[in-house]
């Protein structure tokens, strides 16, 4: 069985001089009050009946703005135009089984059902049949206008106009095809969302998108796009913009139908960025009625960092906006993390790290940095370049590393030239370079301890020349050379390890005291160090621990005695005073 269905606004002439009510489907007033409490459940239950055998609906729409059509067949999907709403293509089959769509409440629907289906009646709910008919059998159009039932199983079809009840009541057409009043099924059926007409042409933020683009390209949802960097970083956000490049913001306004809006939209951006061909704090000039497309902000003034907000208007309403943030070119150039470097002909990693920044303070993306040659000399033989990523998750990323011939200090300077041509350089910084540490030594920074205090150890250590010790030289080697330290009365916080690395010749231990009093020794070795060459053994630090509790003198014990003697006299007197003037 197939349903052709179709819409219009201004419906079609009623079927009149209907015959009578044929075979077991009451018509009148009085006879509709006869029937059966059963039969009247059986005819309720039957708008909700299950599809259970393949149908078959047509549409074709009626030359109206407020009403549609929807396809219905066997084993495809349904087609819809691209307003949302039921409109005149045909359509792709599906299997018997529930179809949506969307009409407007003005609108009213012919559904033809297809020849050769001996379809037995028309059944809605959420609607009201306008009008019925079929070109070989009589047809009963129910009292409450819900039913339209043929006076036998026929094969020519039954032609209905139907118009819904209320917006949010869905309007579901089912055909029948067993003439009983006992027994219906249902072939297929067509279930239609009901709208009103005044969500015609109006912005719907819920089915629009609005969306931060890497490129010129209309939004496809409301998830903004991040870059990935020239460097290679991930995840910057949209909204950042490298110097000279572009921001993007991409659109597709539609109405609660899914319609697209042909109406004026345009863009308002205030900050140093220009959007389109218009200039900064002005309306976009090149606004357009293009309901799928983008805009272009780019900055005021030639590498110079800005912040901008645009905002982007639907017949002059805003309906979203973003802040972005446009770089600027290279103003100065940041040293920081700096590490003593080993004497090696090995590069040390990462020995110092080095930011990019615009006039606004911002860290900038894919800048190389290079050393100044002026500073290079002898003791460095090598100091290597270094390519911007800020925020890295990285612990060498925008590190430079360096190769140090002879133990000593050497100043050095960074230097990047700018989209200008102008080169930026940084303050000048020294890398120490030191030797591989040979001699140790430990203190406590205290003598004396009470239960519960927080001890910390220093060790020192240094290289042949006694320069303090570079930071890349680990304290131990493995289980064979790992450090040894403990006292009574210590507890580690965190125990030493053999991959523990000096801080500038520097490593600091911290235990928790413990609470039995005494004087206690605690033992420090590092065997990778320990050589009779340069006269380093183990090590011993002494300590002791004291309870805390202070002393009090007799002569404390008498005076508080006194004290309290003429507090109390004190109040007697008071105390007599008072009585006596009673």
């Amino acid at each position: 069985m197939a349903l052709h269905v179709c819409a219009r606004e201004d419906g079609i002439r009623r079927s009149k001089d209907l015959p009578a009510e044929i075979g077991k489907y009451p018509n009148s007033t009085n006879e509709r009050k006869k029937m059966s409490n059963k039969t009247i459940k059986q005819r309720i239950s039957m708008v909700a009946v299950t599809v259970v055998t393949a149908g078959l609906f047509s549409a074709v729409t009626a030359p109206s703005a407020n009403a549609g059509t929807l396809t219905i067949g066997a084993n495809g999907a349904t087609s819809t135009s691209t307003s949302g709403l039921l409109s005149g293509t045909t359509g792709s089959a599906i299997s018997s089984t529930t179809a949506t769509g969307k009409m407007l409440l003005s609108g009213q629907i012919s559904v033809v059902t297809a020849a050769g289906a001996l379809t037995s009646a028309v059944v809605v709910s959420g609607g009201t049949i306008v009008s019925c008919s079929t070109t070989s059998d009589a047809v009963t159009l129910s009292a409450d206008k819900t039913i339209c039932t043929t006076s036998s199983n026929n094969a020519a079809g039954i032609t209905s106009l139907i118009k819904p009840n209320a917006v949010g009541t869905p309007l579901v057409i089912m055909g029948k095809t067993t003439n009983s009043a006992t027994s219906w099924s249902t072939d297929a059926a067509i279930t239609i969302s009901v709208v009103a007409n005044s969500t015609i042409g109006v912005f719907d933020a819920a089915s629009s998108f609005l969306s931060v683009e890497t490129s010129g390209q209309a939004a496809a949802d409301n998830v903004d796009a991040t870059y990935t960097s020239a460097a290679g970083k991930t995840g910057i956000a949209g909204t950042t913009v490298v110097n000279g490049g572009s921001g993007y913001m991409g659109y597709f306004v539609k109405d609660s139908n899914g319609t697209s809006l042909s109406t004026v939209i345009g863009a308002n951006v205030t900050g140093g960025c220009d959007v389109g061909a218009a200039g900064a704090g002005t309306f976009n000039a090149a606004s357009s009625t293009t309901a799928n497309s983008y805009f272009q902000l780019t900055q005021s003034t030639a590498n110079a960092p800005a912040k901008c907000v645009l905002t982007i208007t639907v017949a002059g309403v805003a309906v979203g906006s973003r802040t972005f943030t446009f770089l600027g070119e290279v103003a100065s150039i940041t040293i920081s993390g700096q590490s003593v470097v080993k004497k090696s002909s090995t590069a040390n990693s990462a020995a110092f790290f080095v930011a990019a920044l615009d006039t606004a303070g911002n860290s900038l993306d894919n800048v190389t940095v290079v050393p100044a040659s002026a500073y290079y000399n002898a003791g460095l033989t090598t100091v290597s370049n270094v390519t911007t990523i800020p925020g890295s998750s990285s612990a060498t990323a925008n590190g430079a590393d360096v190769t140090c011939a002879s133990a000593g200090t050497y100043p050095m300077q960074m230097a990047a030239v700018n989209a200008s041509a102008v080169t930026i350089k940084s303050a000048v910084f020294n890398i120490r370079c030191a030797d591989t540490p040979v001699n140790y030594k430990a203190s406590l920074d205290k003598a004396s301890y009470v239960p519960g205090d927080i001890a910390t150890l220093t060790i020192s250590a240094t290289d042949s020349k006694g320069n303090l010790a570079n930071d890349y030289d680990t304290i131990g080697t493995g289980t064979t050379a790992a450090p040894a330290i403990s006292g009574g009365q210590l507890t580690a916080v965190t125990a030493a390890t053999s991959t523990d690395t000096f801080v500038n010749g520097v490593k600091t231990y911290k235990f928790i005291v413990g609470s039995t009093e005494g004087s206690y020794q605690l033992s420090v070795d590092l065997p990778k160090y320990n050589s009779s060459t340069y006269s380093q053994t183990a090590l011993t630090v002494a300590y002791a621990v004291k309870a805390s509790t202070a002393s009090v003198s007799n002569a404390d014990v008498l005076k508080s005695i006194v004290s309290l003697i003429a507090s109390i006299n004190k109040q007697i007197q008071a105390l007599q005073k008072l009585i006596l003037k009673r």
